[in-house]
C-alpha cells in the first residue's frame, strides 16, 4: 500500500480503548482522505462468573470451568498420538448456542447439589479487534491510505494531528511512498558514483579530460527529456521511471562514446576535423538508428496494455522512449557540433 498509518497505544494495551480508536478512525474518514480502510472488528461473547455466588453455593471454580468447557466443546482431556498424527480428545455436549448452554446447564457443588449455570454466569456482548499486527516496535492497528505522491505530506500531517489529539495513541508511517523515496535516493547516489567512474574511464580511454564531458553532457539532457515526457503523459517520477532513465542513459551514451572514438581514429589517420566528423557520423549512423529504434519499438507495446502490472510498466516505458528520442538526436547532432567547436582550431591529430 502507498501509505500505512500504524496506530499503537502509548504505554498501554489496545483493547481498553477500542471506542476511542474507532472515534479516531472516524475522524480520519471525515477528513475526506480517500481509500481509508475501516478497522476490522469482531463480535465476542463475554462470560462473567459471579465469585460471591460461587462461595455462597459452595461451587468449585474448576468444576464450573470444566462444565463450561464441556458445553462449549473446549474440554480437551488429552491427545491421541498415531504415528505422525496428533488428534485432540475433547469431551463435549450437544451442539447448542452459548445462551442455551448457560440456561440449560448445571454444575455439581461440594454438597452434591446441582446449581444452574445461569445463577453463576452472566452473558454480555462486545466488540474486539479482529486482527492486531505486531512489528519490531510492538502491536499496532494498520490504517491504509492511497494518496498521490504530492499529497503525502498533507496526509501525514492530518493523520498525525488527528491521532495525537486523543492523547492515547501514537502513530508511525510506512508504505511504498517512503520505500520508493529511499530507493530513489539510493539510485541517485549510485548514479553519481557511476558518472564519476565513467568519467575517469573515458578520460583514460580518450587520453583527454575534455572529451568525457562531451559524453556526460548527454546525461542531463536526456534525463530532462524523459522527465518532460513523464509530465506530458501524466506519469510520475518513481522507482520504475528512474530505472528507465538509468537504462536509457547506459544505452545512449554508448553510441556517443563509439562515435567519438571513430572520429578520433580518423583524425589520427590524417583526416581534417570536418572530414573526420562527417565520415565518423556516416559510419555510426546506422548503428545508432538501429539501437534507438529497437529500444523504442520494444517499449511501444507496453504503452497500450491494460493488464496486471501495466501501471508499473508505463512510467518505465515513457522514460526510456523519451530519453532515447532525445539521446539519438544529441548523439547525431549535438555531440559532433560541440566536438567541432572545441577542436576546430586544431590540425590533424598525431
Amino acid at each position: 500500500p502507498p501509505l500505512v498509518a500504524e496506530i499503537s497505544m502509548i504505554n498501554s494495551g489496545l483493547e481498553p480503548n477500542i471506542a476511542e480508536l474507532l472515534r479516531t478512525s472516524g475522524e480520519l474518514n471525515g477528513n475526506r482522505m480517500p481509500a481509508v480502510n475501516s478497522i476490522p472488528l469482531q463480535e465476542h461473547i463475554l462470560l462473567s462468573v459471579d465469585l460471591e455466588k460461587l462461595l455462597l453455593y459452595d461451587v468449585p471454580y474448576d468444576a464450573l470451568l470444566k462444565e463450561l468447557r464441556t458445553g462449549l466443546k473446549e474440554n480437551n482431556i488429552g491427545t491421541l498420538r498415531s504415528f505422525q498424527r496428533f488428534i485432540p480428545i475433547v469431551i463435549s455436549g450437544k451442539e447448542m448456542m452459548v445462551s442455551d448452554v448457560i440456561a440449560g446447564g448445571g454444575v455439581v457443588n461440594n454438597k452434591k447439589e446441582i446449581i444452574p449455570l445461569s445463577s453463576l454466569v452472566t452473558i454480555s456482548h462486545g466488540q474486539d479487534l479482529k486482527m492486531i499486527t505486531a512489528g519490531k516496535d510492538g502491536e499496532y492497528v494498520p490504517l491504509v491510505f492511497s494518496p498521490e505522491d504530492d499529497q503525502k505530506d498533507g496526509y501525514v500531517n492530518k493523520i498525525t494531528k488527528t491521532v495525537k489529539k486523543s492523547g492515547l495513541f501514537d502513530v508511525r508511517f510506512t508504505g511504498s511512498i517512503f520505500s520508493n523515496l529511499k530507493l530513489l535516493k539510493e539510485i541517485g547516489i549510485l548514479l553519481i558514483i557511476s558518472v564519476l567512474l565513467l568519467y575517469f574511464i573515458l578520460a583514460a580511454q580518450f587520453e583527454s579530460l575534455v572529451q568525457p564531458l562531451l559524453v556526460l553532457l548527454e546525461i542531463p539532457i536526456d534525463v530532462a527529456a524523459a522527465i518532460v515526457i513523464l509530465y506530458l503523459t501524466g506519469q510520475t517520477l518513481n522507482l520504475m521511471s528512474a530505472m528507465g532513465m538509468v537504462i536509457m542513459t547506459g544505452i545512449i551514451i554508448t553510441d556517443s562514446i563509439l562515435k567519438l572514438d571513430v572520429i578520433n581514429q580518423l583524425r589520427k589517420e590524417g583526416y581534417q576535423i570536418m572530414d573526420a566528423i562527417r565520415i565518423g557520423g556516416h559510419r555510426r549512423l546506422r548503428a545508432i538508428i538501429m539501437t534507438s529504434l529497437t529500444s523504442i519499438l520494444a517499449m511501444v507495446p507496453l504503452l497500450f496494455t491494460d493488464d496486471l502490472g501495466s501501471e508499473l510498466q508505463k512510467p518505465f516505458s515513457y522514460a526510456l522512449i523519451g530519453g532515447m528520442i532525445m539521446g539519438t538526436a544529441v548523439s547525431l547532432y549535438l555531440v559532433p557540433l560541440v566536438y567541432w567547436s572545441i577542436y576546430r582550431n586544431e590540425g590533424v591529430k598525431k
